[in-house]
Order: C-alpha cells, then structure tokens, then sequence
C-alpha cells in the first residue's frame, strides 16, 4: 500500500508540474510574450503509468458490454469500439481550470493593486483527488466485464 502511496504522490508532482507550465505559458502570453507553446504533456504519461491503454488501442468486447455506441458516418450501431481518453482528458481540464489562478489586494503606494497568483496547495490537493478519481476510473475499466 505504501508504494501506491508513494507512486501517488509522484504522479500529483508530475501533474503539478505540468500545470506551472501551463500558467507559465499563460502568465507571459498575458504579458505579450507569444512563443510556441513547447509544454511537455506530462498527463498521457501519467495515464500511462496508471495503466490507461493509448488511444484506439484496446478494442472492447461489445458483446459482453451493455453500451450501443452509433457509427457517426452510417448511424448504424458500431461494430467496433475502442477505448478513448478523451474523457480522462475532459476531467483534467476541468480540474486545471478550476485552480486556474487566484487574486487578492494589496495596497501600495499608489492605492490598490489586484495581484494574481497561483495557488500551489489547493493545486495539489485538487491535482491528488484527480489522480484518485483516475485510480477509480481504471479499477471500473479492469472490472468492466465482471
């Protein structure tokens, strides 16, 4: 259980990471700075480490699943379907958008200035209950056909 622990924390470290460069990126486009966004995507790795299959990788067997999923082309039911992350990924940003930056007051010489700044422990904590909430979803996978 310990190492599950310990492979949990680093998990939330690697996404933490990923968000500062996120808010990195951002910070210098607010400021006029417009580079190529060169951010590591850290997440699909994090995926990865859990157990997720990669995209369109792993084919489910329809016949043991109760889901009727439409063709988008034929709109007859499909004949085949795959396991996709993009709802792993929708989860993600929803919670990066979340924690996306904070504001406070302070007063200066000149009055009152809004500062925005992030927030690294609320963007912890909601980065550890994601990677929670991605354990629970690859346990549901694992169990899908029992």
């Amino acid at each position: 259980m310990q190492q599950q622990s310990d492979l949990k924390e680093s998990l939330v470290d690697l996404l933490l990471e990923e968000y500062k460069q996120i808010c990195l990126f951002e910070d210098l486009k607010e400021r006029g700075i417009h580079i190529e966004e060169t951010i590591v995507q850290i997440c699909p790795i994090v995926f990865d480490l859990i157990g997720f299959p990669k995209e369109k990788t792993y084919k489910y067997d329809i016949s043991k699943i109760n889901i009727i999923r439409q063709d988008l082309e034929t709109l007859e039911p499909a004949e085949e379907l795959y396991f996709e992350r993009g709802y792993l990924f929708e989860q993600y940003y929803d919670v990066i958008e979340s924690i996306k930056k904070h504001q406070h007051i302070e007063v200066v010489d000149s009055g009152l200035k809004m500062i925005e700044y992030v927030n690294l422990p609320l963007a912890r904590k909601e980065l550890s209950e994601f990677v929670d909430w991605l354990y629970v979803a690859f346990n549901n996978f694992e169990n899908m056909y029992d």
